[in-house]
């Protein structure tokens, strides 16, 4: 695999060079944007979800490296709340 890994800070790479990320994005073109353009830059994203009850589901079910939500979604602001309180060890990253 010749896929380049992306420097997040806080994240560590899997032994592949990828690191793993869930997108929380209500707006379907951006999802599907982000999630096509990532994976070229050593970035798996392992769902594209469409609001914040499935993003927290999906996050205690598959564990990624790293959420990028998008914050204008409703309930993004609370979720990233919570995962903050709770300190979990993914990163968050605010679009």
């Amino acid at each position: 695999m010749s896929a380049r890994a992306v420097s997040v800070v806080g994240a560590t790479p899997s032994p592949l060079g990828t690191i793993s990320a869930l997108l929380a994005t209500d707006l379907h073109l951006y999802g599907e944007s982000l999630g096509s353009a990532l994976p070229p830059l050593g970035v798996a994203v392992i769902a594209v979800v469409s609001d914040a009850s499935t993003a927290l589901d999906c996050l205690r079910a598959r564990e990624p490296d790293v959420l990028l939500i998008d914050m204008s979604m409703p309930g993004a602001p609370e979720l990233a709340l919570t995962l903050r309180a709770d300190g979990p060890s993914v990163r968050i990253v605010a679009l």
